[in-house]
């Protein structure tokens, strides 16, 4: 999309969904003080226009984002009248800062690498009344954090806010990260290791069926020498699975998953990976 724009004049719009609209350009912005829902889906706005937009739609009541993928870190985001807020696969985000004082559910299912959580207090100025001036009104809140892969700080930031109605979700090793169950559990010391690399970082929510469809030779060859960048690694195995969370030299690659299938650490300390399909 090109010169993304929803502003004040669409005075009866209630709802707005993006569902996988390439972005084109760094035109994005969203003046809709009506917007009660709001639903992006593998949609990537630039991270200053996204956090404006949400300061000039402050009646949002329901938030959900599914694979915002971005490279840099989201700034604050306000959303002084949401009850249900949902960031789902933020497969890139290490970090939230939230203004949400009514809110009653938040789920932070599969995603991978928050390390960090914000639970603001105070207001945006441009939200007057909506902001709620006793601390002591805050809402309370159910979270969800099904198959993500949380940091000890966000354990913390949970517990110590006094809003939780579920605590007895977040019992498991505090001094570690949680939320993976099953097989995943085995990957976090691989998972952490490549997230502090220069590289590649996480395991996949997908399944391994992504890996089973078909892919035209000439271009799985090419997707493979591309992706023989600079991994300065050390536990890699092949057959693991990988998530791209950082690599400067193909930013096309972010977010994509896919098998490792060579591994040359002590030589060049490089892996070559296999890419899935887009899902």
């Amino acid at each position: 999309c090109r010169n993304f724009s929803l502003d004040m004049n669409l005075t009866k719009l209630h709802t707005v969904r993006l569902v996988e609209p390439q972005i084109k350009d760094g035109t994005w912005n969203m003046a809709l003080p009506s917007l009660k829902d709001f639903n992006m889906q593998n949609h990537s706005p630039p991270i200053g226009n996204f956090a404006q937009s949400l300061v000039q739609c402050p009646n949002v009541e329901t938030f959900f984002a599914h694979k915002y993928w971005h490279s840099r870190q989201l700034p604050e985001l306000y959303l002084p009248s949401c009850r249900e807020f949902t960031f789902r696969r933020g497969d890139c985000t290490s970090q939230l800062s939230l203004y949400v004082p009514r809110v009653r559910s938040l789920n932070l299912d599969a995603c991978y690498t928050l390390k960090r959580l914000d639970l603001l207090t105070e207001g945006h100025t441009c939200h007057g009344s909506l902001n709620l001036v006793d601390k002591g009104s805050l809402s309370k809140f159910s979270v969800s954090i099904e198959n993500a892969n949380i940091g000890p700080n966000v354990v913390r930031t949970l517990e110590r806010s006094g809003r939780l109605l579920n605590p007895d979700d977040l019992l498991g090793d505090k001094h570690g990260d949680i939320g993976f169950g099953g097989g995943f559990a085995g990957m976090d010391g691989v998972f952490r290791h490549l997230h502090a690399g220069r590289g590649f970082g996480g395991v996949g929510e997908d399944s391994e069926s992504d890996a089973e469809e078909d892919m035209e030779e000439s271009e799985e060859e090419e997707e493979m020498e591309d992706s023989e960048e600079e991994l300065e690694v050390s536990s890699f195995c092949e057959g693991e699975r990988v998530r791209v969370l950082h690599l400067n030299s193909r930013p096309d690659l972010i977010g994509r998953t896919g098998v490792i299938i060579k591994a040359d650490l002590q030589k060049t300390e490089r892996v070559r990976v296999r890419f899935d399909h887009d899902l």
